[in-house]
Protein backbone atom coordinates (compact mmCIF):
# COMPACT_ATOMS: atom_id res chain seq x y z
CA UNK A 1 0.00 0.00 0.00
CA UNK A 2 1.06 3.33 -0.96
CA UNK A 3 1.74 5.95 1.92
CA UNK A 4 -0.69 8.56 0.76
CA UNK A 5 1.38 12.15 1.28
CA UNK A 6 -0.58 14.86 2.77
CA UNK A 7 0.49 17.43 0.58
CA UNK A 8 -1.72 18.66 -2.73
CA UNK A 9 -0.59 16.95 -5.73
CA UNK A 10 0.82 19.97 -7.77
CA UNK A 11 3.40 20.48 -4.72
CA UNK A 12 4.42 17.26 -5.42
CA UNK A 13 5.23 16.86 -8.81
CA UNK A 14 7.25 20.31 -8.84
CA UNK A 15 9.82 18.70 -5.72
CA UNK A 16 11.77 17.09 -8.70
CA UNK A 17 13.73 14.01 -8.52
CA UNK A 18 12.84 14.06 -4.60
CA UNK A 19 9.15 12.82 -5.05
CA UNK A 20 11.21 9.46 -7.08
CA UNK A 21 12.07 8.75 -3.78
CA UNK A 22 10.44 5.80 -2.11
CA UNK A 23 8.10 6.22 0.96
CA UNK A 24 8.22 3.93 4.05
CA UNK A 25 5.63 1.64 4.15
CA UNK A 26 5.55 2.00 7.62
CA UNK A 27 3.00 3.90 9.68
CA UNK A 28 4.33 7.24 10.75
CA UNK A 29 3.75 7.64 14.51
CA UNK A 30 2.78 11.18 14.79
CA UNK A 31 -0.32 10.32 12.73
CA UNK A 32 -1.37 7.05 15.11
CA UNK A 33 -0.96 9.65 17.89
CA UNK A 34 -2.93 12.61 16.06
CA UNK A 35 -3.04 15.03 18.61
CA UNK A 36 -6.48 16.85 18.01
CA UNK A 37 -7.09 19.73 20.46
CA UNK A 38 -9.91 18.86 23.33
CA UNK A 39 -12.94 21.33 23.79
CA UNK A 40 -16.14 20.65 25.61
CA UNK A 41 -17.69 20.41 22.08
CA UNK A 42 -16.14 17.86 20.45
CA UNK A 43 -14.99 15.14 22.61
CA UNK A 44 -11.47 13.59 22.23
CA UNK A 45 -11.37 10.03 19.90
CA UNK A 46 -8.52 8.45 19.12
CA UNK A 47 -8.40 7.01 15.91
CA UNK A 48 -5.93 4.66 13.88
CA UNK A 49 -4.30 5.71 10.66
CA UNK A 50 -6.96 4.09 8.49
CA UNK A 51 -10.09 6.78 10.18
CA UNK A 52 -12.11 3.97 11.31
CA UNK A 53 -12.46 3.60 15.32
CA UNK A 54 -9.97 0.97 17.35
CA UNK A 55 -11.25 -2.28 17.50
CA UNK A 56 -12.79 -2.95 21.54
CA UNK A 57 -10.56 -5.00 22.87
CA UNK A 58 -11.96 -8.82 23.13
CA UNK A 59 -11.26 -11.16 25.71
CA UNK A 60 -12.13 -15.18 26.23
CA UNK A 61 -15.41 -15.84 27.35
CA UNK A 62 -15.12 -18.44 30.22
CA UNK A 63 -17.47 -21.58 29.41
CA UNK A 64 -16.97 -22.68 33.01
CA UNK A 65 -18.72 -21.14 35.64
CA UNK A 66 -17.21 -20.79 38.81
CA UNK A 67 -18.37 -21.03 42.55
CA UNK A 68 -16.13 -19.08 43.74
CA UNK A 69 -16.86 -15.41 41.60
CA UNK A 70 -20.69 -14.48 42.31
CA UNK A 71 -22.38 -13.42 39.06
CA UNK A 72 -24.22 -9.97 39.52
CA UNK A 73 -27.87 -10.06 39.25
CA UNK A 74 -29.24 -8.39 36.32
CA UNK A 75 -32.31 -6.41 37.53
CA UNK A 76 -35.65 -6.06 35.17
CA UNK A 77 -38.03 -3.81 34.46
CA UNK A 78 -40.49 -6.16 35.20
CA UNK A 79 -39.29 -7.20 38.81
CA UNK A 80 -39.64 -3.71 39.39
CA UNK A 81 -42.98 -3.29 38.38
CA UNK A 82 -45.72 -3.68 40.93
CA UNK A 83 -47.83 -6.68 40.46
CA UNK A 84 -51.20 -5.86 38.94
CA UNK A 85 -54.09 -5.60 41.67
CA UNK A 86 -56.54 -7.60 38.91
CA UNK A 87 -55.58 -11.18 38.61
CA UNK A 88 -56.56 -13.76 35.28
CA UNK A 89 -58.75 -16.02 35.90
CA UNK A 90 -57.28 -19.52 35.67
CA UNK A 91 -58.90 -21.24 32.35
CA UNK A 92 -58.59 -24.97 32.49
CA UNK A 93 -57.21 -26.87 29.28
CA UNK A 94 -59.43 -27.76 26.33
CA UNK A 95 -60.23 -31.13 25.79
CA UNK A 96 -62.35 -31.80 22.73
CA UNK A 97 -64.89 -34.77 23.14
CA UNK A 98 -64.53 -37.02 20.13
CA UNK A 99 -67.34 -36.21 17.43
CA UNK A 100 -69.91 -39.27 16.41
CA UNK A 101 -68.18 -39.42 13.06
CA UNK A 102 -64.23 -40.01 14.69
CA UNK A 103 -66.08 -42.38 16.83
CA UNK A 104 -67.64 -44.53 13.72
CA UNK A 105 -64.10 -43.90 11.39
CA UNK A 106 -62.57 -45.23 15.04
CA UNK A 107 -64.75 -48.31 15.22
CA UNK A 108 -64.50 -49.03 11.32
CA UNK A 109 -60.43 -48.45 11.52
CA UNK A 110 -60.34 -51.14 14.69
CA UNK A 111 -62.64 -53.71 12.12
CA UNK A 112 -60.99 -53.54 9.35
CA UNK A 113 -57.19 -54.16 10.82
CA UNK A 114 -58.17 -57.95 11.10
CA UNK A 115 -59.85 -57.94 8.00
CA UNK A 116 -57.05 -56.89 6.09
CA UNK A 117 -54.53 -59.37 8.07
CA UNK A 118 -56.49 -62.23 6.67
CA UNK A 119 -56.77 -60.78 3.52
CA UNK A 120 -53.13 -60.40 3.01
CA UNK A 121 -52.46 -64.02 4.75
CA UNK A 122 -55.12 -65.73 1.45
CA UNK A 123 -52.94 -63.58 -1.20
CA UNK A 124 -50.04 -64.98 0.19
CA UNK A 125 -51.38 -68.14 -0.05
CA UNK A 126 -53.21 -68.17 -3.21
CA UNK A 127 -50.21 -66.78 -4.94
CA UNK A 128 -48.04 -69.97 -3.56
CA UNK A 129 -50.72 -72.18 -4.61
CA UNK A 130 -50.24 -70.72 -8.31
CA UNK A 131 -46.88 -70.81 -7.52
CA UNK A 132 -47.09 -74.48 -7.21
CA UNK A 133 -49.35 -75.54 -10.03
CA UNK A 134 -47.03 -73.61 -12.70
CA UNK A 135 -44.12 -76.04 -11.48
CA UNK A 136 -46.21 -78.70 -11.64
CA UNK A 137 -47.22 -77.96 -14.59
CA UNK A 138 -43.43 -77.88 -15.73
CA UNK A 139 -42.71 -81.63 -14.07
CA UNK A 140 -45.57 -82.88 -16.23
CA UNK A 141 -44.35 -81.83 -19.58
CA UNK A 142 -41.17 -82.91 -18.66
CA UNK A 143 -42.25 -86.33 -17.42
CA UNK A 144 -44.40 -86.86 -20.72
CA UNK A 145 -41.56 -86.16 -22.75
CA UNK A 146 -39.18 -88.75 -20.72
CA UNK A 147 -42.28 -91.50 -21.45
CA UNK A 148 -42.55 -91.04 -24.81
CA UNK A 149 -38.57 -91.28 -25.45
CA UNK A 150 -38.84 -94.40 -22.84
CA UNK A 151 -41.51 -95.61 -25.21
CA UNK A 152 -39.17 -95.50 -28.27
CA UNK A 153 -36.04 -96.78 -26.54
CA UNK A 154 -38.27 -100.00 -25.69
CA UNK A 155 -39.60 -100.47 -28.74
CA UNK A 156 -35.40 -100.38 -30.07
CA UNK A 157 -34.62 -102.47 -27.49
CA UNK A 158 -37.28 -105.36 -28.54
CA UNK A 159 -36.10 -105.15 -31.92
CA UNK A 160 -32.03 -105.61 -30.99
CA UNK A 161 -31.27 -102.30 -32.63
CA UNK A 162 -31.24 -100.26 -29.44
CA UNK A 163 -27.38 -99.78 -28.45
CA UNK A 164 -24.69 -97.55 -26.46
CA UNK A 165 -24.32 -95.00 -29.07
CA UNK A 166 -28.13 -94.72 -29.48
CA UNK A 167 -29.21 -90.93 -30.24
CA UNK A 168 -32.99 -90.00 -29.93
CA UNK A 169 -34.69 -88.23 -32.53
CA UNK A 170 -35.23 -84.51 -31.11
CA UNK A 171 -38.87 -83.87 -32.09
CA UNK A 172 -39.82 -80.08 -31.21
CA UNK A 173 -43.51 -80.17 -30.45
CA UNK A 174 -45.61 -76.74 -30.64
CA UNK A 175 -46.67 -76.66 -27.04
Amino acid sequence: MRDISPLPASSTRESGPQSRRRRSRSLVSSRIRAHTPSSPASPQVSQSASGLPQRPEQTRRSTTVSSTTPKAEVVSPTQNAPEPLITAPVIPPYKAKPSEIEVEIARIQARHAPLLAEYEALSRATRRALFEVDVASIDLRLAESRRQIAEKQVEKARAGVLGIDYVAEVQESGQ
